[in-house]
């Protein structure tokens, strides 16, 4: 109660940001859609998690605020056991939604290893994006801060757990600039 934002997510049978919501409780009301707290908590069950909303840098921020936008990186173990990635894209939100995820109306756009977006993003469905459809921001040569920490942190996080030849990441950066 009486926080910023929080977020409730169902904790299992959940995927593509399904059933994730963004709460602002004042009282015992959601101002966000007028909703009671006790009617949000019987909706969800027993099953659900709730977290203070990330606080994300500006460079990840002003790309749509309005979600928690994330670095997909996706790590591998090569024959000689060393620990490399694939190339790397940006989950960013879109449309009014709070999350990231393409199926729910995101976008994905390429990026290389300092944190700079390539030309165009695209949708689900193929769209076609050069700038950001809401904040009006131009993808091509914007950069993402902090974005080799993102990728040392994983890659010593993958180390710890060898038995898996590829993971899926997805890390943001906090307003400090820490993955």
């Amino acid at each position: 109660r009486d926080k910023d934002k929080v977020v409730i997510k169902p904790s299992r049978d959940t995927d593509s940001g399904r059933g994730i919501e963004v709460l602002e409780i004042r009282g015992d009301i959601n101002i966000r859609t007028n909703e009671k707290l006790q009617d949000i908590l019987l909706r969800y069950k027993a099953d659900f998690v709730t977290q203070s909303f990330i606080k994300t840098h500006k460079s990840i921020r002003d790309l749509y605020p309005d979600s928690v936008n994330t670095i997909r990186i996706v790590t591998f173990i090569c024959d000689d056991n060393a620990i490399s990635h694939f190339p790397l894209a940006m989950r960013i939100g879109a449309n009014g939604a709070n999350v990231d995820n393409i199926h729910a109306g995101g976008m994905v756009i390429g990026m290389d290893d300092y944190g700079i977006l390539k030309q165009y993003a695209f949708s689900e469905y193929g769209e076609k994006f050069e700038k950001h459809p809401q904040t009006g921001i131009l993808f091509n040569g914007y950069k993402i801060s902090s974005v080799d920490k993102a990728i040392e942190m994983v890659t010593k996080l993958h180390a710890r757990i060898p038995r898996l030849t590829f993971i899926s990441w997805d890390v943001t950066i906090l307003e400090n600039g820490d993955p």
